[in-house]
C-alpha cells in the first residue's frame, strides 16, 4: 500500500474509533431505522438522469467548498437543475 493510502485508511480508523466512542452500535442501529425513507426517484420520461455528487473534501485535492457554505442550498440547486439524485 502507498504511504498516501496508509495514510487515509489509518484516518480512516482514527474516525471509526473517535464515533464508536461518541455512540454505540446500537444506538446508532436504532437511529438507522428510524431515518424517514427516502422521497422516489423522479425519473426523465426522455431515458436521461442525471446523478449529482456533493463532494465537499477530496483525498487528492483537499476542500472543493467554500467553508460556512450552505449544503442545503447547493442540492436544491442541483434539483433545480435537473438532477433526479444527488
Amino acid at each position: 500500500m502507498t504511504a498516501f493510502l496508509e495514510e487515509m485508511a489509518a484516518g480512516s480508523r482514527e474516525r471509526v474509533r473517535i464515533a464508536k466512542r461518541a455512540r454505540s452500535a446500537a444506538a446508532l442501529e436504532s437511529q438507522a431505522r428510524n431515518i424517514r425513507a427516502p422521497s422516489r426517484l423522479q425519473l426523465d420520461a426522455s431515458g436521461f438522469d442525471l446523478i449529482a455528487e456533493l463532494k465537499l473534501r477530496s483525498p487528492a485535492a483537499g476542500a472543493l467548498s467554500v467553508r460556512g457554505e450552505n449544503v442545503e442550498q447547493r442540492v436544491a440547486a442541483y434539483a433545480r437543475g435537473g438532477a433526479a439524485a444527488v
